[in-house]
This record gives structure tokens, C-alpha cells and sequence, in this order.
């Protein structure tokens, strides 16, 4: 058996040093399309690898720290996919 482990380059989203930090919704948004496609393009990479198993720790639904976006935290962080059309 051969397992695949996924893990992304955390980016501008994940700047918990800099308190001065402040992002707008787009930022937001803009942001975590950037690490969901990342995580999707390695999760393919390992299958193709020929990985029987993937392991993420990886938690997409949640990008950043909400003291350091404008708007509301909850306008920015859509719902997963398979919730939408709920």
C-alpha cells in the first residue's frame, strides 16, 4: 500500500506574525481559491503517483486568522461544495 501525505505552502492567508495583517473579502476569497486548488493539484499528483491512500491535514475551509479580515469572517469563507446546494 502506498500513502500519499498533502501538505501546501501556507500563503498571505496564513501570516499569523504580523498582527498589523488586514485582508479584504476578495483578498480573503482570491486567497483560499489559490490553497484549494493547491491541495486538489497535489491530491492528483499522488494519485497519479499510484498512492492507494491520501492523508491531508490540511483544513480549506478555514484560511487565516478572522482578526485579520475587513468584512465579515463568515461572508468570506464559502461553504464547501457538497453543502452548496443544500
Amino acid at each position: 500500500m502506498k500513502l500519499g501525505l498533502i501538505q501546501t505552502k501556507h500563503n498571505e492567508l496564513y501570516d499569523f506574525l504580523n498582527p498589523g495583517l488586514h485582508l479584504s473579502k476578495e483578498q480573503v476569497i482570491k486567497g483560499k481559491e489559490k490553497m484549494e486548488e493547491q491541495v486538489l493539484t497535489l491530491l492528483l499528483k499522488a494519485c497519479d503517483s499510484g498512492c492507494d491512500f491520501l492523508v491531508t491535514s490540511e483544513a480549506v475551509n478555514f484560511c487565516g486568522a478572522p482578526g485579520s479580515i475587513t468584512s465579515a469572517f463568515h461572508a468570506a469563507i464559502r461553504r464547501p461544495i457538497r453543502e452548496q446546494g443544500a
